[in-house]
């Protein structure tokens, strides 16, 4: 399927976009190859196929994307590079890292907006929120506004942190929540949650364009600095399931890779570097062995 750009730039509505916008942050990819022991790139709707890159389309004129990447750059230095390499996270959240967050879930919103092939799932109200909401984001990182209030912002290190009881978790867990970049539009059956969620490595960030009655707590961003972390975090029970289906999907991929493919792969892996650059994958593989032992590498499902 083509994946549809804007004609004008989705942040200044004046200039027309360049081709090659990030919806997700490059820094992110850059990392991923960086620190994973091969050079190469796998999506899991497209496991044969090995990639360098995360998903680029028309969205943003040129000077939208110098100034996006102004704070992209400043989370990831001050923030995200700090996390993965020595587990140091941060001691508050600034603007800029309400303004980095702001920006990436208003590029995913106005590409699913336009790409999605759930959108039909979703409701005619869903559909008019999802609208609003990046009208509310854009006129707050164009200057317009002070915040995207009524969107809420959430950012958790989730990757960084251990569970006490791994009962019913994936047996990829870790590889998932520490290495896996992806991002999507999520809803409740019952309609009362709907946002749109991205993870970047180890962090994983929600927008709440509708929340009714579901606890979330903790770990919100707002537009002025304040303390980072929450020591009590509750999330609603849709999304931890949301997040361990995702990290069995991510498990399933394997099962749609090519016999051909997964000796490339093999042979990937036998060259690897995993006690350099590629340590990082190498500790979060460690894990779901020392955690889960042999079903570290079993599917999870037929």
């Amino acid at each position: 399927m083509k994946v549809l750009g804007y004609k004008k730039c989705i942040l200044c509505r004046c200039e027309p976009p360049i081709k090659n916008s990030h919806v997700l942050p490059k820094f992110v990819f850059k990392w991923m190859i960086e620190t994973g022991g091969t050079k190469h790139l796998r999506y899991g709707a497209t496991p044969n196929k090995r990639v360098q890159d995360g998903l680029k389309l028309p969205l943003l004129c040129l000077k939208c994307e110098s100034k996006t990447g102004l704070v992209e750059n400043e989370f990831a230095t001050k923030i995200f590079r700090p996390s993965v390499n020595n587990s140091t996270l941060p001691k508050k959240y600034t603007r800029s890292t309400y303004e980095f967050v702001a920006s990436v879930h208003h590029r995913i919103q106005a590409h699913y907006i336009k790409n999605s092939e759930t959108l039909c799932d979703f409701s005619s109200h869903e559909r008019r929120s999802l609208l609003v909401s990046i009208s509310n984001i854009r006129k707050f990182l164009s200057g317009r506004r002070y915040s995207a209030s009524p969107q809420r912002f959430f950012l958790l290190p989730l990757g960084l942190s251990s569970a006490e009881d791994y009962s019913g978790f994936p047996p990829n867990w870790h590889r998932y929540i520490r290495r896996i970049s992806e991002m999507d539009l999520i809803h409740t059956e019952s309609g009362d949650l709907f946002a749109s969620y991205f993870k970047i490595g180890p962090w994983l960030s929600f927008c709440l364009v509708k929340n009714e009655g579901q606890p979330w707590y903790g770990n919100e961003l707002f537009p002025v600095s304040r303390k980072s972390l929450e020591k009590r975090t509750i999330l609603p029970p849709s999304i931890h399931e949301f997040l361990h289906e995702r990290a069995e999907r991510s498990q399933e991929t394997l099962s749609n890779v090519s016999d051909k493919q997964q000796a490339v792969i093999n042979e990937a892996i036998s060259k690897a570097d995993f006690t350099g650059s590629g340590r990082q994958m190498f500790d979060a593989i460690s894990e779901d062995v020392r955690v889960f032992g042999d079903g570290a590498f079993k599917k999870t499902r037929n």
